[in-house]
């Protein structure tokens, strides 16, 4: 029992009892309900008692309903005529209706055809069929009222629709028919496209054949012609070869009697310089007239000056021709060394060093020469200081490419290099300033340096704050790069 309704579950199928069904009220309780030994149900609601007029309790079969209304395509149907046979396209609506008591208590189910699935319970008293199948046909329906009853009878209408024309056996023939001819069509059209293709490609073959003749032909004559101007030209290649060959001997031999000149002239040189020194400084004990001292001590200072360069001159021709003798270099202690040895020299430039090379690079090198190329470039940044400038510096950096090469970077923020002599700047003597200690040999010798190394050395112009100049050079013991194989300075 619950507050509305009296509920029984007898033969998996569930009895429903209400105000509708008989109860006088639907205030229930289940301690008001009793069975007694004959099998009746006593049940004590709200307005009274209630009992069943049968012992065994069994559900009530539901009124068969009645078709109320049939109408294929649009069109009411009164009976059912066997003969009578309605078009493929048709469809179907029907009303019926179920005469039971209470009428709000029915549900109705319907199909298509004696196998088909029934539909969904539903209070609806109307079904509609959009497509009918072919054949004959036969629409059921059946009700129910929930309130205590059963399924009831089927209630049935037969009818008939035609075939469609469409899948009769001469409508397939004339598919199949008309299938063939059409794939009979495309197979003659496609052959004489075929055919029409290899007429036009036996003629554009037969048309580039006729070319690749005429221009084999012409290709021929002309593989003719450059044969025997290739040998004309290789005889004249063998001959311009020997002029060359013979040049750069002379060259080689001219270059190699410049050095020696170069060489002993310096050498020659330094031995009367060096007594005209002498003689200036006996001169400068004995001498008393101001005058003549004047002109002895710049005497003596013209001389001092000629000396270093031939001293230069003459470095810088054994760095030419010194054979390299690869040993290990630590690259940061030999910067220190170098600039230990230069700060006595330029104390008063107060120039700061900002040095930043690992303690790890090792160069498989010559030490000498790498000595005197550090040394070249550092001494070009000192004595280009700008004094002016109250926080002028040097900057020293090292680093490693790809793990083959060292790269050493020597920066310094001085006087700068001006524009139209950056070109020149590793030239034989060339100067980029007045001043009267540059020798114009420094930046030659780091280039002769860096190429006997197996390396190079640039300018870089990118930063017009800066004066920098890039080292590279391999970490290998290898020779990439030789000066050319001169004679021996005797």
């Amino acid at each position: 029992a619950t507050t509305t309704v009296l509920l029984k579950f007898q033969d998996g199928k569930i009895i429903i009892w209400d105000e509708s069904t008989g109860l006088p009220s639907k205030t229930l309780n289940y301690r008001c309900i009793y069975q007694n030994l004959e099998g009746r149900l006593w049940v004590g609601t709200g307005d009274g008692v209630a009992f069943t007029q049968r012992n065994d309790l069994l559900l009530g079969t539901t009124p068969k309903p009645v078709f109320l209304s049939i109408k294929i395509n649009g069109k009411e149907i009164k009976e059912t005529n066997p003969e009578k046979w309605y078009p493929s396209s048709s469809y179907l609506e029907a009303t019926f209706l179920s005469f039971s008591f209470p009428n709000n208590k029915m549900l109705y189910q319907s199909r298509l055809g004696d196998n088909g699935t029934w539909s969904e319970p539903s209070p609806k008293t109307e079904i509609t069929f959009p497509k009918l199948k072919s054949g004959k046909n036969v629409v059921q329906v059946r009700a129910r009222n929930i309130a205590g009853y059963a399924w009831s009878e089927v209630a049935s209408f037969q009818f008939n629709v035609k075939e469609a024309w469409y899948v009769k056996w001469w409508a397939i023939l004339i598919y199949l028919s008309a299938a063939g001819f059409l794939f009979w069509g495309i197979v003659l059209y496609k052959s004489k496209r075929l055919i029409a293709e290899k007429r036009r490609l036996e003629k554009i073959i037969d048309e580039r054949t006729k070319e690749i003749v005429e221009k084999n032909s012409i290709i021929n004559e002309q593989n003719s012609k450059l044969k025997d101007i290739n040998q004309n030209l290789e005889q004249k290649v063998n001959e311009q070869t020997k002029l060359v060959w013979q040049s750069y001997k002379k060259l080689l031999v001219a270059h190699n009697d410049l050095d020696t000149f170069v060489y002993r002239s310096s050498h020659d040189l330094r031995g009367p310089i060096a007594r005209l020194l002498g003689l200036c400084h006996l001169a400068i004990l004995e001498v008393t007239d101001k005058k003549s001292l004047e002109y002895i001590t710049r005497l003596e200072q013209t001389s001092l000056e000629m000396d270093i360069l031939l001293n230069r001159l003459l470095r810088t021709q054994e760095i030419k021709s010194k054979e390299v003798v690869a040993e290990p270099v630590h690259v940061s202690e030999a910067i220190k060394q170098i600039i230990n040895r230069l700060l006595p020299l330029y104390a008063e430039l107060k120039t700061k060093l900002n040095i930043n090379v690992p303690d790890t690079i090792v160069l498989h090198s010559d030490p000498l020469l790498f000595n005197i190329l550090i040394e070249n470039l550092l001494k070009n940044a000192f004595q280009f200081t700008d004094i002016s400038k109250p926080n002028s510096y040097i900057r020293i950096e090292a680093n490693l490419i790809d793990g083959l090469s060292l790269q050493l970077s020597i920066a310094d923020n001085g006087l700068g290099i001006p524009a139209q002599v950056k070109k020149r700047l590793f030239e034989l003597l060339f100067k980029a300033s007045n001043d009267k200690e540059a020798a114009g040999l420094g930046l030659y010798e780091a280039k002769i340096i860096s190429e006997k190394l197996g390396g190079s050395i640039e300018f870089n112009d990118g930063n017009n704050q800066e004066t920098e100049f890039i080292i590279t050079i391999p970490l290998a013991a290898t020779v990439a790069q030789e000066l050319p194989n001169y004679a021996p300075i005797t």
